[in-house]
């Protein structure tokens, strides 16, 4: 009986010890050999290193009701009845230097179904516009100032000279009026009415002033879907005059627009990947209302708007 306890506790000795040993020695190779799947991942490289676009390119396309520029509508004839059809397209080129801003380039192609009904000859496009501009952000003041150039040619003007062309001088300020709120408690990084101001010289044409007061809100109603409601409150310093045909030059409050923009955030649903860049779709109405002193250079009361397609990379 002695003699069988004695064995037994020999062989659980020699069992427990060969455990021990097992042990230690699976620990020291999983010491030396991490596991296959810490050999296979890969670590994320820092949002830092990542390589940053040389620069951001965006193209749209608008098919509109009518072209109305600073309350003249230039897509209207007498007896038109059923409108016609505009179609608008733009292209913008940024390029960002650093601390000293950034430098852009757009284009503007305006085709009109039925040019020739409004001019009487002529190819149905309207118009071709290129501008140069450059822009800064002026942190401390949260406001993005711009300043450029715009040349607007009209290849269907003949028989005034070289009045189918000209060129204008603009500069326009975009302020984020969030600091203006958090007295109200607002804690959001956007502003509440995005004041906007615009003021371009016409110095061959018109050889006059518009200025552009602007407010708009963008409300998420979802994750993809936005809509905008603004409102822009223009001022006519003897622009409006010339360019209708007539001497009138007088500095006066012109106009008012309200718009509304709902634009729905294409890119998850087409699953673009992020080197694709991003795709949306708009649906926009605008209605221009004159002042009783701009009524009698002949603009009136306008409700156009339309749909918008836009890619930006």
């Amino acid at each position: 009986m002695i003699t069988i306890r004695r064995d037994s506790s020999l062989v659980l000795a020699g069992f427990l010890a060969c455990l021990l040993v097992g042990q230690a020695t699976a620990a020291e190779q999983a010491e030396a050999s991490p596991p296959a799947v810490q050999e296979s991942a890969s670590p994320e490289v820092p949002v830092s290193t990542k390589p940053q676009k040389p620069f951001s390119f965006g193209m749209g396309y608008y098919l509109y009701s009518d072209y109305v520029f600073r309350g003249i509508n230039f897509s209207e004839f007498p007896g038109e009845g059923r409108e016609k059809l505009n179609h608008q397209m733009t292209t913008s080129l940024d390029v960002p230097l650093g601390k000293f801003g950034t430098i852009g380039f757009d284009t503007f192609f305006e085709w009109f179904a039925a040019q020739k009904e409004l001019t009487g000859s002529g190819a149905n496009i309207q118009e071709v516009d290129y501008t140069v501009r450059w822009s800064h952000d002026l942190e401390p003041i949260a406001t993005t100032f711009t300043t450029g150039w715009t040349e607007f040619t009209l290849p269907n003007v003949s028989g005034v000279g070289d009045n189918d062309r000209t060129h204008e001088w603009f500069v326009s300020l975009e302020h984020n009026d969030a600091w203006m709120w958090r007295w109200a408690g607002y804690h959001g990084e956007g502003g509440i009415l995005n004041p906007t101001l615009f003021v371009a010289y016409d110095w061959h044409v018109a050889r006059g002033v518009w200025i552009e007061l602007g407010i708009n809100h963008p409300f998420a109603l979802s994750e993809n879907l936005t809509i905008t409601p603004g409102a822009k409150f223009a001022v006519d310093g003897g622009y409006l005059g010339p360019l209708l045909g007539s001497d009138d030059h007088d500095f006066r409050y012109a106009r008012t627009q309200f718009g509304l923009n709902v634009t729905y955030d294409l890119t998850k649903v087409l699953r673009l990947p992020e080197w694709a860049g991003s795709v949306s779709v708009s649906g926009q109405l605008y209605y221009d209302v004159p002042t009783n002193s701009t009524r009698h250079t002949g603009l009136d009361n306008e409700f156009w708007g339309g749909l918008a397609v836009n890619w930006n990379w």
